[in-house]
């Protein structure tokens, strides 16, 4: 049990650090704009890059639950 849950993403990681750290390039994304220019940076790099979007987990449903999408 302790493997699988070292196995799921965790809200507080750094993702886009961690490749920075094995020669990667990392992005932070919080808006639309800063995503449009991460993903037009990544598609020329010629390295690894991770891009960290962080999302709204309440987006997409009437209650905030999952169970009552839209």
């Amino acid at each position: 049990m302790i493997l699988f849950r070292l196995l799921l993403f965790q809200k507080q990681a750094s993702y886009y650090a961690l490749i920075e750290a094995f020669g990667g390039k990392g992005y932070l994304i919080g808006t639309l704009d800063e995503l449009k220019s991460a993903l037009l940076e990544s598609f020329s790099a010629r390295i690894p890059v991770v891009i960290n979007v962080i999302v709204d987990p309440y987006a997409g449903s009437k209650s905030g639950r999952l169970q009552y999408k839209n």
